[in-house]
């Protein structure tokens, strides 16, 4: 059997092994953390914008490799979400089951008692691109950076302009962090100048924390605001690397971010990426996260040359970036708001380490008996971003190698248990030792 029919059998078998995770849940506090977790990924997909685009014959391929289930094999997965959750149904369509399951999820969440999370309080300065947010309120653009944010009432989020920023608001009186989203990375700079440059690198150095994504990343490395001038940018002649929503990253510092050490399946997240930095930590900066993904190269080939990215360099560097310059500074690549809820998580706990409190209990990476169900549930009902011809090609296959590593584990986890079943008890063991003993 050939890589890509074997790759196209564990897709098109998924709806079962997501329906055997979900019915592998275990516990009350498991299924409380499952059902919390699919409420709020739900409501995210129904409220995106995109929809999932219907891939025809030729790019079945295509689709396949990218790892993304077809519309039938999606809504299929959500009727055996469904079913492992004990309230089937029979939908038509995608959206009437993404609808469906969320009312379900919702109800059997109201016949357990749920306490309304009290706010957090971190004081967040929000900067958006000044360029790709006008036309709209600032807090509209990037949205489900805030989204991610106020799943779990961590912050209370105030928007800024580089005006804003120019005539001295940003202070450490005002705000703990100050939050840098995904756009173009020059608009920010241009538009904050010198002067502005030297307020948010004042800010920092006097305490406040800093977290920038995708662009805002790039802004905190050496060379643009020197932020963290211990972080610089690898290849950046090679920025155009491409867009995908199946980037995987591998963690390294779990400890350090949750205060706790999580499951082995928390140990790599999914996300969304486009065009963000290669960085590289020297110093007393520390890497966080490193790229599992290899994008080398654009489906459509938009880059004016043909050249073909070289292979192998982005697995080598960091993604997630910490270090200190006065305050705690915290540098994302990819897009961790639109990734998996574990991206989402993982995200909240960055914010919160910049900010210098520690998560709540309820808000860390949960067992693998959830972790497994919870991932496999997005993968069947989250919408794509971007067109099936816009993806870059991850030459590593990244997704599809987690996806074979979570089997494994839930294979093993399934044959302990077993064998545990079915070993006989050990004060039985002993006497047929001794018996055999006593005739030798």
């Amino acid at each position: 059997m050939t890589r890509r029919n074997a790759l196209q059998n564990d897709v098109l078998k998924g709806a079962n092994r997501l329906r055997n995770a979900v019915a592998a849940a275990r516990g009350d506090q498991s299924r409380e953390t499952l059902l919390r977790e699919l409420e709020a990924m739900l409501k995210r997909e129904i409220a995106a914008e995109k929809k999932t685009p219907i891939p025809c014959r030729r790019k079945r391929k295509r689709e396949v490799l990218r790892f993304s289930w077809a519309p039938c094999e999606k809504l299929r997965g959500l009727r055996e979400v469904a079913e492992a959750l004990g309230c089937g149904a029979k939908w038509t369509s995608l959206d009437d089951g993404r609808r469906g399951l969320l009312k379900a999820v919702r109800k059997l969440r109201a016949s357990a008692d749920t306490v309304e999370r009290a706010p957090e309080g971190i004081r967040i300065a929000y900067l958006p691109d000044p360029v790709k947010s006008q036309g709209a309120p600032p807090e509209r653009y990037a949205a489900a950076v805030l989204e991610s944010l106020g799943e779990r009432n961590v912050a209370e989020v105030c928007s800024l302009s580089p005006e804003d920023v120019i005539r001295g608001q940003l202070t450490t009186d005002k705000f703990d962090v100050l939050l840098i989203p995904g756009g173009f990375a020059q608009n920010t700079l241009d538009a904050l100048g010198k002067a502005g440059g030297e307020r948010v690198r004042a800010f920092v150095r006097s305490g406040g924390g800093y977290v920038g994504i995708c662009a805002g990343a790039y802004l905190g490395c050496k060379g643009w605001l020197d932020v963290l001038p211990e972080c610089s940018v690898v290849d950046f002649e090679h920025w155009c690397r491409g867009r995908s929503d199946d980037c995987v990253l591998k963690l390294r510092e779990p400890f350090e971010l949750f205060k706790a050490r999580p499951g082995e399946g928390a140990m790599s997240v999914v996300s969304r990426y486009a065009n963000g930095p290669l960085l590289r930590a020297t110093g007393s900066a520390r890497v966080a996260a490193t790229f599992a993904s290899d994008f080398t190269r654009n489906v459509r080939k938009k880059r004016g040359d043909a050249e073909e990215l070289p292979r192998g360099v982005m697995p080598r560097h960091a993604s997630i970036v910490l270090g200190e310059n006065g305050g705690r500074v915290v540098l994302i690549s990819p897009h961790l708001e639109d990734g998996e809820p574990a991206a989402r998580r993982l995200l909240r706990a960055c914010v919160r380490w910049a900010a210098k409190t520690a998560p709540p209990k309820d808000d860390l990476p949960p067992p693998d008996d959830v972790y497994g169900p919870i991932r496999r549930a997005w993968l069947a009902c989250r919408k794509s971003r971007y067109e099936i011809s816009d993806i870059a090609e991850d030459r590593s296959n990244a997704l599809a190698a987690l996806w074979r590593e979570d089997e494994t584990r839930r294979r093993r986890a399934e044959m302990t248990a077993a064998r545990a079943s079915s070993a006989p008890p050990r004060h039985r063991i002993k006497s047929a030792i001794r018996r055999a003993a006593l005739v030798l």
